[in-house]
């Protein structure tokens, strides 16, 4: 899928073709270890959640899907659903309904969509969706289970939105029937190889681009600033002076969710904290009070209304307090990435776009060591 939402041309190939060298391996990872799921296969396997469910192509009951534009907006229909996203840290899982979508303008570089729904909102941002498919499978428990799946270009799978007991089932067939692709259009998509290379330092001049980074207007004027220096969001931090970006210590955000109950009683009418998970073709924003993090099964958990995080500290590298302009105020947030450089987790205050900064909900972020 491109900015079009169309999948490119790539290998063409028979329904009734012999099961590829790939899905012969699946098939023996899946039996010998049938509770790991899809991340773990890949791995043991040495490629990508992508190429896995692409060797199922007629093999399974799955179904490559096309005009996903159009896919996203018949979401609501579906009634209640389990949206689940992934990053390098980890995933989040969110179970409620899409609401009608809305289309993101702040970035006019970007083709996306928002869903707001309760505790949750989703921004789909469609110039990194490649390949998505629909499924119908058992699970270890020999239950039956469908889901929607999207990879990005390197096969990374990035977003799964899954039917539950909740979930209106003759408006998902209906969706999958509408929007999978016919037999004699099948194709098995080409991933890249994914780069697991870290980000250099950039070679601009530091103060020329404090200044540009304290004339923004918005946190939603980021990327444009990005793209016409033509670095990421970690390079950006690391060329920030200290008074805008410092590291802090991973543990940070254990810290700041312990911190957070003071708000309730404090009488600066906060909302919390909200924070925003980043995958390669999509944001999901949890808000509220997000409760504190314990570790079980080397896992960090955190809580939300009507959803769960789970962080894997060990893919976690580096977390830095950020100060980006809004409006006439600032904006303060802990900004967490995995260790090969990707922005994972964003947390800062939840409020309106021109509201000023709580300073209350300030001081719990800048007391972070």
């Amino acid at each position: 899928m491109n900015a079009l939402v169309q999948l490119p041309l790539q290998e063409q190939f028979q329904q009734e073709s012999a099961p590829s060298l790939v899905y012969l391996a699946l098939s023996g990872v899946r039996q010998a270890h049938p509770h790991l799921g899809l991340q773990h296969w890949s791995r043991l396997l040495a490629t990508s959640e992508g190429e896995l469910q692409a060797s199922r192509l007629g093999q399974e009951n799955i179904h490559a899907l096309e005009d996903v534009f159009s896919l996203l907006y018949q979401l609501s229909s579906l009634e209640e659903v389990e949206v689940t996203s992934f990053n390098d840290g980890g995933q989040v899982s969110y179970l409620g309904s899409f609401s009608a979508p809305e289309l993101c303008l702040q970035d006019p570089s970007q083709l996306g969509l928002k869903f707001t729904s309760g505790s949750q909102e989703i921004s789909f941002f469609l110039e990194d969706w490649y390949w998505g498919c629909a499924l119908e499978e058992e699970d270890a428990q020999g239950e039956q289970q469908w889901s929607l799946q999207f990879f990005d270009r390197e096969g990374k799978r990035f977003l799964k939105i899954a039917a539950v007991a909740g979930t209106a089932l003759n408006a998902w067939m209906t969706l999958v029937e509408t929007f999978s692709r016919s037999q004699q259009q099948l194709v098995r998509p080409l991933f890249a190889t994914r780069t697991e290379t870290r980000t250099q330092a950039s070679t601009l001049n530091p103060d020329s681009f404090c200044q540009a980074w304290r004339q923004l207007g918005s946190p939603s004027q980021v990327n444009q600033l990005l793209n016409q220096q033509g670095i990421n969001y970690r390079q950006a931090v690391e060329l920030l002076e200290p008074r805008l970006a410092r590291s802090v210590s991973i543990d940070s955000l254990e810290s700041l969710l312990a911190a957070q109950q003071q708000l309730g009683g404090c009488g600066c009418k906060s909302r919390g904290l909200r924070l925003d998970f980043y995958t390669p073709g999509s944001v999901q924003g949890c808000r509220g009070y997000l409760r504190a993090t314990r570790l079980e099964r080397q896992e960090w958990q955190l809580a939300y209304c009507g959803g769960r995080i789970d962080l894997n500290p060990a893919q976690l590298g580096e977390a830095f307090l950020v100060r980006t302009p809004k409006g006439q105020g600032w904006m303060t947030s802990l900004d967490i990435f995995s260790d090969t450089g990707q922005l994972v987790l964003q947390v800062r205050e939840d409020s309106d776009p021109e509201a000023a900064e709580n300073l209350l909900v300030r001081n719990l972020f800048t007391r972070l060591q």
